[in-house]
């Protein structure tokens, strides 16, 4: 379930901010050090004569004081959408309007809506006419939260088993949808042809939630096919977790091809508590960024896809007891299963 507010925004079409930071006790830069990452140019151009009174009028003394009040503490860093972003928007604006630069935007009259300066806070009239502000809507995500239960069906007794977000199941996806299906269990989710091996042979996983291992079969067999060279890098990769950002194999993605209605994924090799450590906190966070004790927030144009792919996958990472709850049903267990396969070396989907 998501919590989204459409909000109008304003958008400055020129503008253009140098945010001023200093970390206190950080050693002073040598100007030779500055000038390294400078790019020179080697022999200058006469300004034109069109445009040389205004380039005069640049000075450090006007640059300073303009600067100053854009990177203020009161601008609360300017971030989009916020009181402090219309607030600077609103004084580049001003600023522009005194040195005659002409509004190119269309704009009909406003009586000031809300969103402008933060929720419930109306922004100002204008009239109608040129404006420095093109207006549109914005997609304002201000939580997500997620739940998952199976449903086990024996003859006319049904027992329904609810599960814990970040406990027993983790999902990234910032895509408000219900998904109710039944479950196929497909081994790895492998399809290798140049060893013969298919999990999905005689399977059909269209619009099911399917259940599959992390890895592949054979992880500590020297002997086995998936330990050649290509098949090892391609299955037991090096734990990366940007390897899937920078193109590398991912076989989640692979199997959404096939049109499941989500993937249900449960390590092969690692514990469970691993497993919940690793998604629950992916991110290295370093230590001079700020902590910002608020609701975490994201701003999208209605319509857009998302910036990472993995807000709109349907990949939930789940524990070992939790795929054992998914298989009560049929009697066997995540061990049981994977214990067939790496016994008989075929699917056992």
């Amino acid at each position: 379930m998501i919590d989204m507010r459409k909000l109008t925004f304003a958008v400055l079409i020129l503008l253009v901010l140098v945010h001023l930071a200093g970390a206190q006790g950080a050693p002073q830069a040598k100007p030779e050090d500055a000038l390294r990452n400078l790019v020179q140019v080697e022999k200058t151009q006469p300004v034109p004569a069109d445009l040389k009174a205004g380039y005069e009028a640049i000075n450090a003394r006007d640059s300073l004081a303009l600067l100053s009040y854009i990177s203020h503490d009161l601008m609360e860093g300017r971030e989009t959408g916020t009181r402090g972003y219309r607030l600077a928007a609103e004084f580049a604006a001003t600023m522009m309007s005194l040195w005659r630069v002409q509004p190119a935007v269309a704009a009909a009259a406003t009586q000031g809506r809300d969103g402008f300066f933060g929720p419930g806070e109306p922004g100002p009239a204008r009239p109608a006419g040129k404006s420095y502000f093109q207006e549109f809507a914005l997609r304002e995500i201000t939580s997500t939260s997620s739940s998952l239960s199976v449903e086990i069906r024996t003859g006319d007794a049904v027992k329904v088993r609810a599960f814990s977000p970040n406990i027993d199941f983790n999902l990234r996806s910032a895509v408000s949808a219900t998904i109710c299906a039944p479950v196929v269990f497909a081994g790895y989710g492998i399809a290798e042809k140049s060893i013969g091996y298919d999990d999905f042979r005689n399977v059909d996983v269209r619009d099911k939630v399917v259940l599959i291992l992390t890895e592949a079969p054979g992880r500590d067999d020297p002997k086995s096919p998936f330990q050649s060279k290509e098949l090892k890098e391609k299955y037991f990769p090096a734990p990366d977790i940007s390897r899937r950002m920078r193109g590398g194999f991912d076989k989640t993605a692979e199997l959404a091809k096939r049109g499941p209605a989500a993937i249900l994924l449960v390590s092969n090799s690692a514990r469970d508590n691993e497993t919940l450590l690793a998604q629950a906190a992916p991110f290295h966070i370093p230590d001079d960024r700020p902590i910002i004790d608020r609701q975490r927030r994201r701003l999208s144009l209605p319509g857009a896809a998302a910036d990472n792919p993995w807000e709109t996958s349907r990949v939930i990472n789940v524990t070992r007891e939790t795929a054992d709850a998914v298989l009560q049903a049929s009697g066997r267990t995540v061990n049981d299963l994977r214990r067939q396969i790496e016994t008989t070396g075929k699917p056992a989907s």
